[in-house]
C-alpha cells in the first residue's frame, strides 16, 4: 500500500474493513549492504466509527464497493484535479484515483500537497461524505455545484472534481 521510496516518509491510512494487517518495514538493499540504520516509529489508533457526520442514506453496497476498492488501489482512471490544502492557499494541482460502481457512485483519492491521502465518497453524482479523521478534528465537509464541476471544502481542503472522474468519460 506505501512505499517510502516513491512517496514522503510518512504514512497515514484508514482501514475500511476490520480483519487481520500485515505491516512490513523494510530497508532498500542499499542501504542494508552499508549496514545502515534507520529509526521508524509505527503508531496505530483504534476508535469507535464516526456518529459524529453519518453517511446518508444513499449510502448503499455499491458505494461500499467502490471504497474498498479504492482503498487498495484499485482504480478505474487517475489523473490530475485542482486542491489547495489550506485556506487562502491558491489552487495546485492533485493526483487522484477514482475506484467507480456505476451510476454517478464513486471513491475519489487525492493525494494532498503533503503527501497524505483525502477520499471523498459520491453516490449518484452527489458528493456525500469525506473520509475525515478524529486528529483533524473531524472538519466539516461541504459541496457545490457549479455546471458539472464539484467544488469540494473539507475543513480548509479545497478540491474541484468535474463530473467526468465521478462517471467517467
Amino acid at each position: 500500500m506505501f512505499n517510502g521510496a516513491h512517496n514522503q516518509n510518512q504514512y497515514e491510512e484508514t482501514l475500511t474493513e476490520s480483519g487481520n494487517y500485515k505491516i512490513r518495514v523494510c530497508m532498500m538493499s542499499g542501504a542494508v549492504r552499508r549496514n545502515d540504520v534507520a529509526n521508524f516509529r509505527v503508531e496505530f489508533i483504534v476508535s469507535e466509527p464516526k456518529k459524529q457526520q453519518p453517511l446518508t442514506e444513499d449510502y448503499d453496497e455499491a458505494a461500499s464497493t467502490a471504497a474498498r476498492r479504492a482503498g487498495v488501489g484499485d482504480f478505474d482512471a487517475t489523473g490530475r484535479i485542482p486542491c489547495a490544502q489550506y485556506a487562502g492557499q491558491p489552487m495546485a494541482q492533485c493526483d487522484f484515483g477514482v475506484s467507480r460502481a456505476g451510476g454517478g457512485t464513486a471513491t475519489v483519492v487525492v493525494t494532498r500537497l503533503d503527501g497524505r491521502t483525502q477520499a471523498l465518497f459520491f453516490t449518484k453524482g452527489k458528493f456525500i461524505s469525506a473520509d475525515t479523521a478524529e486528529s483533524e478534528g473531524y472538519p466539516e465537509y461541504s459541496a457545490e455545484r457549479e455546471s458539472d464541476l464539484n467544488l469540494i471544502r473539507v475543513g480548509n481542503e479545497r478540491y474541484e472534481i468535474p463530473d467526468a472522474v465521478i462517471f467517467g468519460g
